[in-house]
């Protein structure tokens, strides 16, 4: 599903694919190549990666003032304090790692970037995710372009979706409510149920599908 004009051999791809991810694995919980290249193609445009993240816990203090020990008589017992602690998604630690190993970005966003040489190679387009949409992201990044648009497009509209499945936000839902907008296009009011779908072999079986090879996916 590459954008690229250029093209690259498979076997160079994936051996810069795979330092790539020697590169992102320590700052992630799960990491894969996507794309052409795992669906091996004979060239490669971009190279696309999923990955998870490491995610850190994020300390906030709830009182209503801060924290200042030191203002405080060193005899005194220290006063209690109302933490709250909650998960902070690791992206930006993916971008540290990238500019660090000289990639410059033209796209750094929570859940995708593009990071490239400046003095060239391809792009990389590297997917963020989270476990309960990777089957989701993992399937429609590997491609291809046909293959995953299939795959959202409802078997009323020619597609593979069964008509009470949608996908959306890296989910399969069931069961949701819709109105049509004045050019006909689905406006969605609830998305209904998500569907456990972690792996991809969940979204082919939650879709009545049979499995497909990454390299049979066209």
């Amino acid at each position: 599903m590459s954008s690229s004009e250029i093209r690259y051999g498979l076997g160079p791809a994936l051996l810069l694919a795979s330092r790539m991810v020697d590169l992102l694995a320590p700052e992630c919980e799960r990491i894969e190549i996507a794309g052409s290249i795992r669906r091996k193609q004979n060239t490669v445009g971009d190279v696309e990666i999923v990955l998870i993240p490491r995610n850190t816990i994020l300390k906030t203090c709830t009182d209503q003032f801060t924290p200042q020990p030191e203002l405080f008589d060193e005899f005194a017992a220290a006063p209690e304090h109302h933490w709250k602690e909650e998960p902070a998604y690791g992206h930006n630690r993916i971008t540290m790692a990238l500019v660090e190993a000289g990639y410059s970005l033209k796209c750094d966003g929570p859940f995708l970037k593009k990071a490239y040489r400046t003095s060239g190679g391809p792009t990389f387009e590297i997917y963020l995710t989270t476990p309960e949409k990777w089957g989701v992201i993992y399937t429609i990044r590997t491609g291809s372009s046909h293959f995953a648009q299939m795959l959202v497009t409802s078997r009323q509209a020619g597609g593979w979706c069964p008509s009470n499945l949608h996908v959306h936000d890296g989910r399969v839902w069931r069961n949701g409510s819709f109105e049509r907008d004045a050019d006909g296009k689905k406006v969605w009011k609830s998305h209904g149920e998500a569907l456990e779908t972690p792996e991809e072999v969940d979204v082919f079986r939650v879709m009545d599908l049979k499995w497909v090879d990454p390299e049979k996916r066209l």
